[in-house]
């Protein structure tokens, strides 16, 4: 068989195929499975042929189909906030959670509902400056890092987890103050898809496509910024622009899905490395097959968390945070691992 058959084209063909088949299939498990389960042609006249007095009809339209739509979107910010940060630092272990960004998205926005009254489904505002404040926090403490014997490759991330933690800290602090006034959001504080609905969609989609639209645009700049700054200077790259818009634009995207669903922990982490199987971190064909990535992986943690212990629900946040810590481990195991041995 020829060298040609296994080309970089032809496997970034077969993923996205594979990738958009499984997501078909998880789409269809994920609208059909629940407390009450529906056929495939009962969920095809709920979409195509809609009638008010049929009580499945309203399951798919205002409950499972919205679903389905709010894990995909926020699936795929996830995994493209992911494979951009991970782009632009360099290092795997790099994302919107472990830079600390998610935490302080969430500690603004209890801010703003315990001293302001904001209601929950107004706080993006207050999430972006908390992912802003955060991604600083960290970013700053990185440079403070650089002259310890640590490694360079762990700065970031040891000083996101420490604002990660610092911003944890600060949450858990807020709610015990006035446990009655986040009663409603406990769901929420670890992430739940649950309530979310087209309004919630509609919401977040018009800035959600001009950011990520922005964040793909820096492809270019980002790929020449891989071969080093004074080589990005040379090309003709504002290095500093760069990275501020690439930045700006994970912590929207960040802000974007904690004030929908709330913080959700392993999807940025896990989707690039899914996606490097199959394409090379150079060119934008890796941020489109992790966006399609984040979206399935996202929607198949929902399905889980509603069919592992049914009729109950998990809470989504849960299931992801499960396989993303023993999937960091590993990884962080195995990176100080070939650190040590080079």
């Amino acid at each position: 068989m020829s060298q040609h058959t296994f080309s970089p084209n032809f496997r970034y063909l077969s993923a996205f195929i594979a990738i958009l088949i499984g997501t078909i299939i998880i789409a269809l498990m994920h609208i059909s499975v629940g407390a009450k389960h529906l056929s495939w042609s009962e969920i095809y006249q709920a979409i195509f042929l809609f009638d008010s007095q049929v009580f499945s009809h309203h399951i798919v339209i205002k409950q499972r189909l919205p679903r389905f739509m709010v894990a995909m979107c926020c699936g795929a910010m996830l995994g493209l906030c992911g494979f951009k940060a991970q782009k632009l630092f360099q290092n795997p272990l790099v994302s919107s959670s472990t830079l600390g960004v998610s935490s302080g998205a969430v500690f603004f926005s209890l801010c703003a509902i315990y001293f302001f009254n904001i209601s929950e489904d107004d706080i993006f505002i207050p999430a972006f400056l908390g992912a802003c404040v955060a991604g600083a926090f960290t970013l700053a403490m990185s440079q403070m890092m650089n002259r310890s014997s640590i490694s360079r490759g762990l700065h970031i991330v040891l000083a996101g987890s420490l604002v990660s933690m610092l911003f944890s800290s600060l949450s858990t602090f807020l709610i015990q103050l006035d446990p009655l006034q986040f009663a409603d959001i406990q769901d929420w504080l670890l992430g739940d898809i649950s309530p979310s609905d087209f309004i919630d969609l509609q919401r977040i989609y018009p800035i959600a496509l001009l950011t990520m639209g922005v964040l793909l645009a820096q492809g270019r700049s980002l790929d020449v910024l891989i071969l080093g700054e004074k080589q990005a200077h040379s090309a003709g790259v504002n290095v500093k622009r760069t990275k501020i818009i690439t930045l700006l634009c994970i912590f929207l995207l960040a802000s974007l899905v904690v004030s929908t669903v709330g913080p959700i922990g392993f999807i940025g982490l896990v989707v690039p490395h899914i996606s490097k199987i199959f394409v090379t971190q150079v060119g934008a064909k890796g941020a489109w097959l992790s966006m399609l990535l984040g979206g399935l992986l996202l929607t198949f943690a929902d399905l889980l968390a509603r069919i592992l212990i049914a009729p109950k629900v998990l809470i989504v946040g849960g299931v992801s945070a499960c396989i993303g810590s023993v999937f960091f481990l590993f990884l962080l195991y195995f990176i100080i691992r070939k650190k040590q041995s080079t």
